[in-house]
Parts: C-alpha cells; structure tokens; sequence
C-alpha cells in the first residue's frame, strides 16, 4: 500500500496545527 503522505509532512501539518492553521487550510495547500 502506498502511503499518500511522507512522514515528514505529516510532521509538518501536525506543526502547523499546533500554530494555529485550520486542518482544511492545510488540505487546500496539499492538493
């Protein structure tokens, strides 16, 4: 199965989360 993220982005969202950005903010930016 592939993985449709890294681990270092899912890092990266979880940081960001953590900042304060909106989950779908993060999505929009992904796709």
């Amino acid at each position: 199965m592939k993985k449709r993220f890294t681990e270092q982005q899912i890092t990266g969202f979880l940081k960001e989360a953590e900042a304060g950005m909106p989950v779908k903010e993060q999505e929009a930016r992904v796709q």
